[in-house]
């Protein structure tokens, strides 16, 4: 649909609509106005559809299935752009350039929201720090920071995450390709910033300091999963036994023992684990089973054999 089409334009964001209640309905965005809030997590929306769409996370819904390999969605938006992995099909022409760079926009008032990240523009600001970004989705993406919502999971070790973006940068860990290299101990990585956090190994830094204790962490979210130490802090609980965790990941791990999931394969034997630590330490006990330990007498008879060897090899020699 062409901007034409959409006649009616916010005066904040200069984003296009069909009609001025729609324009109405919008402004609650840049109010910072949320009347919908989630029973569970506490998080609130401006839009009683976008809580709809939240509780999905909870539920673990995703009712929108893809028809080619049956993988499944929780919106029928992402269903629709998954397809398109399978057909190859590039439906939409882009009719409008930026005048700075090559990227092309389906309608005027994207790249209306576009030009922001030229001109630094940023109307989204977040209430809880007051941080500010040029796009909406950009604040939805940090706001997801102070709920630890994370609604997208890898298919491979069900780690989550809170952008897109930040699933693709972690899929390349799967993948095995490791084209970054530290100069100093030549060990590979997949990811420059995890390069940059092991350089900090031979660096001896640590930038994140705790201000409650003076210890001191490599990583920013190693900080803040201490921080939750000295505030109790467990906002993650579960909806079956009701007990508490300070962190996602916590939660997600305990869900298990309800669940009966068994993520984790030996790649040896095939056995179940639900936890990654426990299928670690399982399949070390295979690689050590090449290799027994022999006992002392074992030793003993070993070394008398080889006396008699080298004792045997001198009398003939000596012929």
């Amino acid at each position: 649909m062409h901007s034409d089409d959409k006649p009616f334009e916010c005066g904040i964001c200069r984003k296009g609509f069909k009609t001025n209640s729609e324009v109405k309905r919008h402004h609650i965005v840049h109010s910072g106005e949320k009347r919908f809030m989630c029973d569970i997590c506490s998080m609130c929306f401006s839009a009683g559809s976008s809580l709809h769409r939240h509780m999905r996370i909870h539920r673990g819904e995703k009712p929108y299935q893809c028809e080619a390999c049956g993988k499944s969605f929780r919106s029928s938006g992402d269903v629709t752009k998954h397809n398109l992995t399978h057909t190859g099909e590039k439906p939409f022409k882009c009719p409008f350039k930026c005048e700075h760079c090559p990227i092309t926009m389906f309608t005027k008032s994207q790249i209306k929201v576009h030009m922001r990240t030229h001109t630094k523009e940023k109307h989204f600001k977040c209430e809880q720090c007051d941080v500010r970004y040029a796009t909406r989705e950009a604040l939805k993406v940090h706001m997801r920071s102070h709920t630890g919502e994370k609604p997208y999971d890898c298919d491979v070790c069900r780690k989550a995450f809170a952008s897109v973006t930040a699933l693709k940068v972690h899929a390349v860990i799967h993948s095995g390709v490791k084209k970054f290299q530290c100069q100093v101990c030549n060990k590979l990585f997949s990811q420059n910033a995890h390069l940059k956090t092991h350089a900090l190994i031979h660096t001896g830094e640590r930038p994140f300091s705790c201000t409650d204790c003076d210890q001191k962490f490599t990583r920013k979210h190693h900080l803040d999963n201490h921080i939750k130490i000295h505030t109790g802090e467990k906002p993650y609980h579960c909806i079956v036994c009701h007990q508490t965790f300070a962190l996602k990941q916590y939660l997600v791990s305990h869900m298990r023992v309800h669940t009966g999931e068994k993520p984790y394969k030996c790649p040896v034997c095939h056995v179940g684990f639900s936890q990654y630590t426990e299928q670690k330490i399982h399949t070390r006990r295979h690689l050590k089973s090449d290799y027994v330990t022999p006992s002392r007498s074992q030793r003993r008879k070993r070394l008398a054999r080889v006396k008699t060897t080298v004792v045997k090899f001198t009398d003939d020699s000596d012929e």
